[in-house]
């Protein structure tokens, strides 16, 4: 390499890590999304039906369960976008796959990014923080979400976002980003209460954004309730979702037994895969040798995650959108020791 070249990287170091980091998961995405996203059919949808509801939300219909109605963010994106992508594909129904593609990619990379630099503010190294993003961006979890027209983007961009501006105490820009971050899916109404676990957020400045936000919730509800498509539909007002989000209590029990199932067991681990198993040993390592400090807010997301998805009977997409964070920080903290284990036994083997 050109030496006048690499004085100028080295100069610039922290753009070009941002540049070099930015296109490597730009890269893991791209080819891990690509062939879902181009084999996808929006007339089969299969086991992600609720993308039919944001579709026609995309289409300006507002007719579909309150649950997803609410989940405005991406539809509304999409509607906006969309003219733009038709410059460049005609068919209406890859305008919708390519528009939905484009933002959820976007989303994802981002998320990605902000792990990376999570698992680096704990200490480990950056080729850690690497394998961290490569086993977020592998997860089919995450690969469903990027290639189809799903919403659940935003919320694994919400969990990732809260964990990590609380760990580095970014107290002004969680409080500027809180109102948007209640919007982005309903599930991610409890992870504004995560910051509260850390001194730093109990500010009057805080409870100011807190209330902004859930009013922000509340107003934003009563809007599309009042759109004609969405007045026309059965499921209709605050009361109605109320009550069928406390209708779940009934199953709550039925949904813990189904875990210990086969199709449960796979449900719930199917984001994680090995990984899961991982995690747990790199628990119980850093409970031993205290190897880095994993705070309070990032262990929450597991008991939080878990909880959740049993109440909704979401065993998979739900607990991953929350739990995600912890079990991959755990799992690559696992990995690390053991590749600094595998390290000293080979100078240990050279030396003799």
């Amino acid at each position: 390499m050109n030496k006048k070249f690499s004085k100028i990287l080295l100069k610039n170091k922290k753009i070009t890590k941002l540049i070099f980091v930015i296109t490597l998961l730009i890269s893991l995405t791209y080819s891990s999304t690509y062939q879902l996203f181009h084999q996808y059919d929006l007339a089969q949808p299969k086991g992600l039906s609720d993308s039919i509801s944001y579709i026609k939300m995309a289409n300006g219909d507002y007719g579909v369960l309150s649950h997803y109605r609410y989940r405005f963010i991406i539809p509304k994106t999409v509607s906006i976008i969309k003219p733009i992508v038709g410059k460049v594909v005609s068919s209406q129904e890859n305008q919708i796959k390519l528009s939905f593609y484009l933002i959820n990619f976007l989303v994802i990379v981002l998320s990605a990014y902000l792990l990376f630099c999570l698992i680096e503010s704990l200490g480990l190294p950056t080729y850690c923080s690497v394998i961290g993003a490569s086993i977020f961006l592998s997860s089919r979890t995450t690969i469903a979400l990027t290639s189809t027209p799903l919403v659940d983007s935003l919320a694994v961009f919400a969990t990732i976002f809260i964990i990590y501006s609380t760990y580095t105490k970014k107290k002004n820009l969680i409080i500027f980003l809180l109102p948007f971050i209640a919007l982005t899916k309903d599930s991610s109404l409890p992870l504004l209460l995560i910051p509260l676990f850390s001194h730093t957020f109990r500010s009057f400045s805080y409870y100011i954004s807190l209330g902004i936000s859930f009013a922000g919730v509340i107003f934003s509800r009563q809007i599309i309730d009042s759109f004609p498509s969405a007045y026309n539909t059965s499921s209709t007002g605050f009361n109605n979702y109320l009550s069928n989000q406390l209708s779940y209590f009934q199953f709550f029990t039925e949904h813990l037994r189904e875990l210990f199932t086969i199709k449960g067991f796979h449900d719930f681990q199917h984001g994680f895969s090995f990984f899961l198993l991982m995690a747990i040993l790199g628990f119980i390592l850093n409970q031993k040798k205290n190897i880095v400090s994993i705070n309070t807010e990032i262990n929450i997301l597991v008991p939080l995650g878990f909880f959740i998805s049993m109440w909704s009977g979401n065993m998979g997409r739900l607990f991953f959108h929350y739990a995600f964070p912890t079990i991959i920080v755990y799992a690559v903290l696992f990995i690390w020791w053991i590749m600094k284990l595998f390290e000293k036994n080979n100078y240990s083997i050279k030396n003799e």
